[in-house]
């Protein structure tokens, strides 16, 4: 019989204990800021709800056929946004070494995909182009800026990411 030898711990790929638990309440935070911008400042500001539940049942209905029920639907809103966002980022994160720059791209892209598409059908708003040279400027921060913790503060969320300098010290402990 074979035997298998194990990585220690501290040199896996998989996350400690410690590493999950932070995922999983970053998770909870920001599904309870979703929460309330969805239920709250939404409403405030446009005068109805979004409807997370609803769209998880569209889109299993639109891609099986089948009508979820709005308990399921709202379960698998809060575990995704609980387990899989995080878990998601995680594995993103660690095997993409340059995530975040295309994350800025990505989300210009499909600005400008939009307001283009919008102008070509007539529903293009001056709001929208304010919005979307707003997000031009921005997102082209991160590519001008010499000063990295401030590129990354700029941009869409890629303040999760680690600088060189943090990554060492957080593996030195």
């Amino acid at each position: 019989m074979k035997s298998i030898s194990v990585m220690p711990a501290e040199h896996s790929s998989l996350p400690s204990i410690g590493t999950i638990g932070r995922l999983f309440v970053g998770g909870l935070v920001g599904l309870m800021v979703w929460e309330f911008w969805a239920r709250i400042i939404t409403v405030a500001i446009i005068g109805g709800l979004l409807e997370p539940a609803g769209l998880v049942t569209s889109l299993v209905q639109h891609w099986t056929g089948y009508q979820m029920p709005r308990l399921a639907a709202e379960a698998a809103h809060y575990v995704i946004g609980i387990v899989g966002y995080p878990v998601a980022y995680f594995v993103i994160s660690r095997t993409f070494r340059y995530w975040a720059p295309a994350l800025d791209a990505g989300v210009w892209a499909v600005f400008t995909v939009f307001l283009a598409s919008s102008l070509l059908h007539g529903t293009a708003t001056t709001l929208m182009g304010v919005f979307w040279l707003i997000v031009s400027i921005i997102t082209a921060t991160r590519f001008v800026n010499p000063h990295a913790l401030i590129a990354d503060c700029l941009s869409w969320g890629s303040f999760t990411e680690q600088s060189p300098a943090r990554r060492r010290k957080s593996a030195n402990g």
